[in-house]
């Protein structure tokens, strides 16, 4: 009875949010927040990683993780993309130039070239320096569409756009995209190094992952770091590129710009704290 009554609320949950979906004005409703990216040696910040956030007159704050597959199954999730875009190129001029901006895509905005056009001629109105700019990806993007995918792709990273493979690690054919694609940043989920102090086998994979990113001079962030240990870890490993709660939670535009424009801002907070 107790599983009957959850999965009850869950389904209508779920169908108050396609409902609402279908009606929103994602202009008014969608807004974006960063998460810093930092040198886990130094503390400095590198880059921003762009976070969508539905914030639904009805419902309040919803989050990617209810909403995105939800609006992907609607047909709306092309929309969201080109808003979160537009806001965090417009949002991104503020920063220093040597701060990366990173944007999440979903399959369906690269299934198509008339979505893959939107996204160009958002950018390409910009003003933004486009080596500035990382796309992130899944690798289900790929699955049974390599080449077709790749068309898109070379389409941005002509224009001076990095390719990153987000979740790398969590599904099972990602050591073929390396083969088959060109990337030029993997991100490493934080299950890696979760309890990466006590497990050794994390450690080896996780090393080694990184020299292997090195030799193939690709980027490597790695996520959800939370503790000053697994921090030390990390930065003995060589690794250049961290996020995490430790460093910083996902902060409104107006806090991003103060972290962007002064990269080492986190340093002098945790000097005077």
């Amino acid at each position: 009875m107790l599983f009957s009554d959850q999965h009850e609320r869950l389904v209508d949950r779920v169908r108050i949010l396609e409902r609402r979906l279908l009606s929103a004005d994602f202009e008014d409703e969608i807004d974006v927040v960063f998460q810093p990216i930092f040198n886990p040696t130094t503390g400095e910040v590198k880059g921003m990683e762009t976070l969508a956030r539905w914030q639904c007159a009805s419902l309040g704050t919803v989050p990617p993780s209810e909403f995105i597959p939800l609006a992907e199954r609607a047909g709306r999730i092309n929309e969201i993309t080109q808003n979160v875009l537009q806001k965090a190129l417009d949002s991104a001029r503020e920063w220093r130039d040597d701060i990366f901006l990173s944007v999440n895509l979903s399959a369906l905005d690269i299934a198509s070239q008339e979505a893959a056009s939107h996204l160009l001629r958002i950018i390409e109105q910009a003003e933004f320096e486009t080596s500035r700019l990382v796309f992130e990806v899944t690798e289900t993007v790929f699955m049974n569409q390599i080449e077709r995918t790749n068309v898109v792709l070379n389409q941005f990273k002509a224009l001076g756009i990095e390719i990153a493979l987000d979740d790398f690690g969590t599904g099972y054919s990602s050591l073929n995209y390396l083969q088959h694609m060109t990337l030029d940043r993997l991100t490493i989920d934080r299950s890696f190094i979760a309890d990466i102090e006590k497990n050794t086998v994390a450690q080896k994979i996780l090393f080694n992952v990184l020299r292997l990113c090195a030799s193939i001079e690709i980027d490597c962030i790695i996520e959800g770091l939370e503790r000053e240990s697994q921090r030390q870890i990390l930065a003995s490993f060589g690794a250049k590129l961290v996020q995490g709660y430790y460093f910083a939670v996902p902060m409104s535009k107006q806090d991003a710009s103060t972290y962007a424009c002064d990269p080492t801002v986190w340093e002098s907070k945790r000097q005077t704290a």
